[in-house]
């Protein structure tokens, strides 16, 4: 069976799937191992009750991982963990200042981006 870690955030004592904070994002990123070799990363917006959410997907050898609290497209806390990610898997700096930089386009759902990794 493959791997795939969900990260959640809390809010007010509750566990919350639909959207996470950087930092929560963060502390996941020590889940990457179990994904074994990274192939893919990609961003995307996704739909949860009236809102769009940003999220961001790994996809590896041995399963997946969905961060929730990492963003692109402004300079906030959100671009910085995930340039932590990219910085994390070693990712080509071009590639990651392209995906952090791409802008917000929320008025579809569905990938933003993807890096492929060879």
């Amino acid at each position: 069976m493959a791997y795939r870690f969900v990260e959640q955030s809390t809010f007010l004592g509750r566990k919350h799937m639909r959207y996470g904070s950087t930092d929560s994002s963060e502390q996941a990123m020590k889940h990457l191992p179990k994904v074994g070799r990274v192939r893919r990363i990609r961003g995307y917006y996704y739909k949860a009750g009236d809102a769009q959410f940003p999220a961001v997907k790994v996809y590896g050898d041995n399963g997946t991982i969905r961060f929730s609290g990492l963003s692109w497209g402004y300079g906030g806390q959100g671009p910085r963990g995930l340039q932590k990610l990219f910085d994390l898997l070693g990712v080509n700096a071009n590639a990651a200042t392209i995906a952090v930089w791409q802008g917000w386009d929320k008025s579809h759902l569905g990938t933003a981006w993807e890096i492929k990794i060879s």
